[in-house]
């Protein structure tokens, strides 16, 4: 079962606007201790490889990289490769049919059936958004990626990375 209620801000946000509901802010969310981005894999296409690049900056700046999120950021990378891909392929099939054409395709005895490349797509999209959270790539997962233990202990992440983050 999911958590209930709205998603939380980000504590950086929350700061920023002067924590105006005056709760306890997550002072453990992960800090990481090596900074540096990894490299990307070979097997990246041109769209995953742009979207990498532009990712690997934002996430760098935010501070919240490392060389171990190398394989979930391959992942997210590829299907938003997919995902364009698809959405590129529908919009060239919508002006070789017309509107609408792309939404099905036809057997070879005239039966219709909804397009395969939609499904993919979605798929891809579902994928990718999924990865996106896990990266902490939407204010909420950013705000709930470090664990608050309420007794001023260390965060589930603070071995990993870095312990208490500076405020």
């Amino acid at each position: 079962m999911g958590k209930r209620g709205p998603a939380p801000l980000p504590t950086n946000i929350v700061r920023l606007t002067g924590n105006p509901g005056k709760r306890a802010l997550n002072t453990y969310e992960p800090t990481p201790i090596d900074k540096s981005p990894p490299d990307p894999p070979s097997f990246l296409d041109a769209y995953a490889l742009a979207e990498w690049n532009k990712v690997c900056a934002g996430l760098n700046a935010m501070g919240v990289l490392t060389k171990i999120d190398k394989a979930i950021l391959a992942a997210y990378c590829d299907s938003y490769s997919l995902w364009k891909r698809c959405a590129e392929r529908l919009k060239a099939i919508a002006v070789e049919r017309g509107p609408g054409g792309e939404l099905t395709d036809t057997t070879s005895k005239g039966n219709s059936f909804y397009s395969v490349i939609i499904g993919t797509m979605s798929a891809a999209k579902a994928d990718t958004i999924k990865y996106a959270e896990k990266l902490g790539m939407s204010a909420s997962a950013r705000r709930s990626l470090g664990g608050v233990d309420g007794g001023g202990g260390k965060g589930k992440f603070s071995g990993y990375l870095g312990g208490k983050r500076q405020q």
